[in-house]
């Protein structure tokens, strides 16, 4: 069957069989080891099985419901060994053993079928032979299976040698294998049917006597192929039925095979009664449309690879748009199939060692509506199983998606076992996909199959170590005590002796027993230890238990101080503490805060302060601990923050004087955002004793006088009594407090007070005095004269200045002239050290031994150039000057204004004439080399040389030359006016060219491949920064500059300036080490990548939805860009390795060169690396230049 495979395709999966082979071996050992009792239903096939080698074929156990064709099998080997050794070989590992052979053989057989059926496409090498295979044949559900001894791994053998049999061409043979299938269970003779439908229906076609032009491939896979095959079936039986015997006479032929097989089934159903035997109430035939449904779920997830991709998706919305009738009335039906017809079995939530009691449990009903949720999930899956079918003839789509529905709907336990087969013809039959969407599945695989959640850890005798849970009665389950286990936080869950549930953080120490024979007491199927031995249960749960003692250490009225301690349990470890802190009630009026806010600290901090917050505001505090398999649970306190100062209240409005000793007046009310209003206090107030107002000494006017205080407190009043007019003096009291006459000889003034209180908190505020003359032998009754309160008390009652007040204001203004100077000598001062200092305040160019060596600061580094103590610097400088143009200075004019300060002084716009031509520059302008300071030199020296190293490079700026003054040293470097920037936002043809984008259907007025020239350019000019030990440490699209169509990256080492008229926010494009302050090559592989997006969405802002203050924090907690629809897996693929965590993950410059240098060699346009087409509904990716950069006032200094 197999000559026609290639030599190579053979060696090489004769290596991939092989390991496969070992590696299972070693696995079904480790497995075998762990558990080497009967497991799951394996306690109803193990001994079914055992009795039959024993000769017991009468014997039937009613809770097994397919037929015996796997227990056949594994006697027809083992029991003639056991008659020639007299040793009895039907024990667990041996009936193991079986499927294990059988998991080689699916393998083998599905390199032959891949092979038939795509081998001579010319995109099928003899990896991708192998790779397709092997990940199927590591389907998690299938080779699970091959550890145990279950019907499956055999059933899906015997129909995959059916299968291949029958594109062979061999249905006879084809046949004889569908009956030990269907034997082995049941539900295989719908294959059997299936394959004999091929199989017909190929017998028939040639005498249909079809149009060629209705035969095309193009028809074939429609399905008017359909109409066309009925039409001429019609016809024969119409207009020429001399064929019809003809006709007959050639299918019976061709399917005696499976017509004899189906005669034989039918025999057994009408005997049987029916198609299950055993225990028939366990699976009942039902009518549950929502199988096809959860097939098309598992469809998607296990080929999620290769079914969920952005272009897919793109497309996906495309065929909504376009026949929304049809996909509306999915959804319709769909809903109707949820609402009504879902069945949810007895054994679904029986035993939580299968996948799916987890998915039904935790997915399907953590909420009501949580089953709709999936519907759109279901209608993109079965598009995508159309599109990955639409290369298959219309009949054989039509045989495969009856077969599907026949195999499930009538099935009411959802079962993933169910699946496998409809899944691997489906897989088979698809178009073989890329070599990374094949390595994406195999790691999707190798994850699930080791990460399986509540699988049995195996047997062990009992230790004390594991705590016992509270929360189970002595009638247990399985299930019930892995659920009581993950109640109280606990990774493990065991049962010993049928009635006892333990939980525990470890089960490695624990000691291997193979005593666990006892069937749980709530669940007679399940095995619940046994006797001094426990069945330990991975709970699946990785997250920590609540944090521990949650107490408030103390509160400020903008601020809560906490304490806690770690989780009693941190199981999978904390990585974090995530504090969220919600409103639950406030006396702020304007506040606006409904979003939580959030505080993140490290594992090794139990105290924080919660600042920011609102005063007099009871808020709810959550704590929870984080760690690499999720968010732990919340421990949560109520907690205040303490009232706040009140605001300065307005002075009290007088209404009226009455009397010598009354005076009416009305207090101003007030509402507080900063806690309550408690009462209002009114004070009187002394002026002819000048005092400053304690609250302290504040008590009412007889101890006022007693302790000859100037103020008392006159009333103490409610805010509602304060909303009346209040007369001061009439002799009551409020709130324990003598409302005194007021005295007719004394100057005086009214004061309100305003006290907020909460919580056992206190806060008070005065407002201004005002001064009330009431000289009543000069003013008529009822008449005030009012003046402000004096700090020093009256004033002058004449009209002229007295001598103290006149000494006092020219005391105040000499204070004034002489704060002036002191103020402006400072300033003078502080230019000059900045100015001297320069060059140490700015960043530097990082200059290594090692292309990694990190600098803590941009700019602090080691130069390839030896400098110590002991080195000559000026000796050395006159060695660099000496490989370096000299520029005359009268060949070099220079602007006015200053673009910004550079490491070692000003950057200015400048000309250069050299050879007869004025080229642009950009001038780094310091003071002579001999005014440096010491250090100063020393890094300029590491700087220069480290330039002129550099040499000349298309994609890099050069230093032209120096120019050297007496007082002063030019750095002329090569500048381009083009923005890389500017230009990719002006390329954006649907805001700036629309005719030519309606008339072209492109959204860009660059072609795609001049895209990746660009960035190709750009990773050149930074592996030649590289190879000098140069790290730019600013890299994005602000830095590069255009000339013609080469790019070229500025804005590094003496080019490197701080702009006046613009802040660049750079850490959009920094690395994760950058944002922390250290500076390498491999960060600027990471802004690279940044840039290279940039490049491909036009100039978009990258994280263009994040606000500055937050973009370094998700950037750290994982946030990466995402990919443009437009854009290539691998070139998307790219960029993600750039973006790794660990540098040293992440590919050199030169790497990244080559990998472009083939995106372009290749076919690029039908590679799919970058398509500029335009599509409905196309937007661009946003350009926020706030976000990128800040312009600053009075950009550009004149020197």
């Amino acid at each position: 069957m197999m000559a026609a495979i290639n030599w190579k395709s053979r060696l090489l999966f004769t290596v991939t069989l092989i390991i496969f082979s070992i590696l299972s071996g070693w696995l079904f050992l480790f497995f075998h080891k762990h558990q080497p009792t009967p497991y799951m239903d394996e306690t109803f096939h193990i001994p079914q099985a055992q009795k039959y080698c024993d000769g017991k074929f009468q014997e039937w156990n009613s809770k097994i419901t397919t037929l015996p064709g796997l227990y056949l099998i594994s006697v027809g080997f083992l029991r003639p060994i056991n008659f020639l050794t007299g040793i009895n070989f039907c024990d667990v590992f041996n009936l193991r053993l079986t499927n294990l052979f059988f998991s080689i053989g699916n393998l083998y057989l599905l390199y032959g079928l891949i092979n038939k059926l795509h081998g001579t496409n010319k995109d099928f090498s003899a990896l991708k032979s192998c790779l397709v295979p092997l990940n199927l044949a590591l389907l998690p559900v299938l080779y699970f299976f091959t550890f145990l001894y279950y019907t499956d791994v055999a059933s899906t053998f015997f129909v995959l040698l059916m299968y291949l049999f029958h594109l062979h061409n061999h249905p006879n043979m084809s046949a004889v294998i569908g009956l030990l299938a269907v034997i082995i269970r049941q539900t295989n003779i719908i294959w059997v049917a299936f394959l004999a439908l091929q199989t017909g229906f190929n017998a028939i076609v040639p005498h249909l006597r079809i149009d060629k032009k209705e035969n095309r491939m193009d028809i074939k896979t429609t399905p008017r192929y359909l109409t066309i095959i009925i039409r001429n079936l019609f016809s024969i039986f119409a207009h020429h039925r001399k064929r019809v015997p003809y006709l007959c006479r050639e299918l019976l032929e061709s399917c005696a095979g499976y017509i004899f097989v189906g005669v034989i089934f039918l025999f057994f159903v009408h005997q049987n009664k029916g198609i299950v035997v055993g225990d028939r109430d366990a699976h009942q035939v039902v009518l549950h449309v929502p199988q096809v449904l959860y097939f098309l779920a598992f469809t998607l997830f296990f080929g999620c690879s290769y079914f969920v991709t952005p272009q897919k998706i793109t497309s996906f919305m495309r065929a909504v748009r376009n026949k929304p009738v049809v996909y509306v009335a999915f959804v319709l039906a769909a809903l109707l199939a949820v609402a009504f017809n879902v069945h949810e079995h007895p054994y679904l939530l029986a035993d939580n060692r299968h996948y799916t009691f987890y998915v039904w449990k935790k997915i399907f009903n953590m909420h009501k509506l949580a089953r709709y949720a999936f519907i759109p999930v279901y209608l993109y899956a079965l598009w995508a199983v159309i599109q990955a079918l639409r290369y298959r003839d219309a009949v054989w789509k039509l045989g495969f998606f009856v077969a599907v529905a026949a195999l499930v709907v009538p099935q009411k336990l959802l079962e993933w076992r169910y699946f496998i087969l409809p899944y691997i013809f489906l897989r088979l039959n698809m178009q073989i996909e890329t070599y990374a969407k094949l390595i994406i599945e195999f790691v999707l695989y190798m994850i699930i199959f080791f990460k399986e959640k509540g699988s049995l850890k195996g047997c062990f005798k009992h230790e004390t170590q594991m705590i016992k849970s509270n929360s189970v009665v002595a009638s247990t389950s399985i299930d019930k005590c892995v659920e009581a286990c993950i109640q109280v936080y606990h990774m493990y869950a065991a049962l010993q002796e049928a009635k006892n549930c333990f939980c525990g953080a470890k089960y490695n120490s624990l000691e291997s027993s193979e005593n666990c024979t006892l069937e749980c007491s709530a669940n007679r199927t399940q095995i619940c230890g046994g006797v001094e031995s426990d069945s330990v249960y991975a709970t699946g749960l990785m997250i920590p238990s609540p944090v521990m003692n949650l107490v408030n250490t103390s509160a400020t009225d903008t601020s809560i101080q906490i304490r806690w301690s770690l989780p009693e349990n941190i199981n999978g470890g904390v990585k974090m503490f995530k504090l969220t802190a919600q409103i639950l009630s406030t006396f702020d009026k304007n506040s606006d805060e409904i979003t939580p806010k959030e505080w993140m600290f490290p594992n090794t901090t139990f105290k924080g302060s919660i600042n920011g917050l609102i005063p007099a505001t009871k808020y709810n505090l959550s704590i929870q601990p984080l760690n690499d398999f999720g968010d732990g649970p919340f421990t949560t306190g109520v907690y205040w923050t303490e009232v706040g100062t009140p605001p300065i209240p307005p002075a009290p409005d007088i209404l009226s004087r009455n009397n010598s000793q009354l005076m009416s007046i009305k207090l101003p009310l007030i509402e507080l955002n900063t806690g309550p209003v408690s009462n209002y206090v009114i004070i009187v107030y002394d002026e002819s004793r000048f005092e400053p107002l304690d609250a302290k000494k504040l008590t009412n006017v007889t101890e006022a006088t007693k302790h000859k205080v100037p103020y008392y407190v006159a009333a103490e009043l409610s805010p509602n009594e304060a909303a009346m007019p209040f007369v001061v003096g009439d002799g009551g009291t409020y709130n324990g407090f003598l409302n005194a006459p007021l005295p007719d000889d004394k100057t005086y003034t009214v004061i309100v007070g305003v006290v907020s209180s909460l919580n056992g908190i206190t806060r008070a505020s005065y407002s201004k005095p005002a001064v009330y003359r009431a000289i009543f032998n000069n003013h008529k009754p009822g008449i005030l004269e009012m003046t402000t309160f004096h700090p020093l008390g009256h004033p002058p009652t004449n009209s002229k200045p007295n001598a103290l007040v006149i000494g006092l204001s020219v005391a105040i203004a000499i204070g004034i002239l002489l704060l002036i100077g002191c103020v402006v000598v400072f300033l003078l001062m502080r230019w000059r050290v900045k100015r001297n200092n320069r060059a140490s305040d700015h960043q530097e160019l990082t200059v290594h031994q090692t292309s990694e060596a990190a600098s803590d600061n941009l700019g602090i580094a080691s130069s390839v150039l030896s400098i110590n103590d002991e080195t000559d610097i000026n000796e050395t400088f006159e060695n660099i000057k000496s490989r370096m143009q000299m520029i005359q200075r009268s060949h070099l004019e220079l602007a006015d204004r200053v673009l910004g300060d550079g490491k070692f002084g000003v950057i200015r716009h400048g000309i250069a004439h050299r050879n007869g031509e004025q080229t642009p520059v950009v001038v780094h302008t310091l003071p002579s080399f001999s005014a440096l300071t010491d250090s100063d030199k020393r890094l300029f020296v590491m700087e220069l040389d480290a330039m002129s190293d550099m040499g000349v490079h298309a994609n890099t700026v050069a230093v032209l030359g120096l120019a050297e003054e007496v007082s002063q040293l030019h750095v002329v470097v090569e500048h381009h006016q083009v923005m890389l920037k500017d230009i990719l936002l002006e390329s954006r043809a649907l805001d700036y060219y629309p005719v030519f984008a309606e008339k072209n259907c492109k959204f860009s007025t660059f072609k795609e491949e001049q895209l990746v020239e660009f960035a190709l350019g750009i990773a050149q000019g930074m592996a030649h920064l590289a190879q000098t030990k140069i790290v730019h440490g600013r890299l994005c699209s602000w830095h590069v500059r255009i000339e013609g169509n080469i790019p070229k990256v500025t804005h590094f080492g003496l080019a490197q300036y701080e702009d006046h008229s613009e802040k660049i926010d750079y850490q959009r494009w920094s690395s994760l080490e950058a944002l922390r302050g250290r500076y390498t090559i491999k960060g600027d592989v990471w802004s690279f990548a940044v840039l290279f997006w940039e490049i491909v969405t036009l100039g978009a802002t990258p994280y263009g939805t994040v606000k500055c203050k937050e973009v370094s924090g998700r950037v750290t907690r994982g946030m990466r860009l995402k990919q443009p629809n437009y854009l290539g897996d691998d070139v998307y693929q790219l960029m993600l390795q750039c973006w790794q965590i660990d540098s040293d993950e992440r590919p050199t410059f030169s790497e990244i060169v080559s990998q472009l240098v083939n995106v372009l060699s290749n076919d690029f346009v039908n590679m799919g690396h970058l398509c500029l087409d335009l599509c409905p509904g196309f937007q661009y990716e946003k350009y926020e230049m706030e976000l990128e950069k800040t312009i600053l006032p009075n950009g550009g200094v004149q020197v």
